[in-house]
């Protein structure tokens, strides 16, 4: 696996998150660390946790003000570079 080409279920991982948050319009950030998704969202209630944590690879999901932590370990930085990429251009 290289840094350019990643496997396509980082890709549809991604998607599904975003698509689970609310969609992009929803999303009002992103970050990652060392094993989590960091997601500010306009509006946290528009997230389905459940349909979240049937998301491949999760290990958690922690809500903090109006983001939520999605807990992946350390492949959180392709899911992250790929979740980026779903959000439409601002």
């Amino acid at each position: 696996m290289t840094a350019d080409r990643l496997p396509p279920e980082y890709e549809a991982l991604a998607r599904e998150i975003l698509s689970a948050c609310g969609g992009p319009a929803n999303v009002g950030g992103a970050s990652h660390c060392a094993t989590r998704l960091r997601l500010e969202l306009r509006d946290p209630e528009a997230a389905d946790r459940e349909r979240l944590a049937r998301c491949p690879g999760l290990a958690g999901i922690i809500k903090r003000g109006n983001g939520l932590h999605l807990v992946f370990g350390a492949e959180v930085v392709y899911i992250y570079r790929e979740f980026v990429k779903a959000l439409p251009a601002r």
